[in-house]
């Protein structure tokens, strides 16, 4: 378990899990970019998953799950509402359901946006799970419909895969 700390940004990464394991030393040589899934729900987190999965065959890229956590200000930092090591059994079993081989981090923050906009590497290929509304001019209900809009503003390329 790895922790680092970045003041400036109020942001804790505090789970880091192996990176995937590779056979052929050739590809041992790191990628342009990862796939990232970002952990909103589990349903949605497994969805996006599966369809990252199939991405990075295609790709011959690797999957990057990121798990942030927005702590209330009354709590601190370090101490979440929901403990680490719960999330980090819940990324694993997602991941071993999904049957993806992934790297995976649980960061700890208190603003999500200014969280993703200093984690995520600059044009992101991004892949989320949720629901669409079956009435399209409710979608922007939904919240990962809107955080998924947010992305895209700010010049990621997002993936949204729908639940069944």
């Amino acid at each position: 378990m790895a922790e680092y700390w970045a003041a400036e940004y109020s942001l804790i990464r505090v789970f880091e899990s192996g990176e995937q394991s590779h056979s052929d030393p050739a590809e041992d040589a790191k990628p342009l970019m990862d796939i990232v899934v970002l952990h909103t729900s589990d349903a949605s987190t497994l969805r996006a998953l599966k369809m990252a999965a199939k991405l990075a065959d295609e790709l011959s890229t690797r999957v990057h799950l990121v798990a942030p956590r927005v702590v209330p200000y009354p709590l601190a930092l370090e101490r979440p509402q929901v403990p680490v090591s719960f999330t980090a059994r819940k990324l694993q079993e997602l991941a071993g359901e999904a049957g993806v081989d992934v790297s995976a981090e649980i960061i700890l923050c208190r603003d999500l946006m200014t969280t993703l906009s200093v984690i995520l590497k600059p044009q992101s290929l991004i892949v989320m799970g949720g629901h669409r509304s079956r009435w399209w001019s409710f979608n922007w209900l939904e919240r990962e419909y809107r955080l998924a809009q947010r992305l895209r503003t700010l010049g990621h390329q997002v993936v949204y895969a729908e639940l069944d």
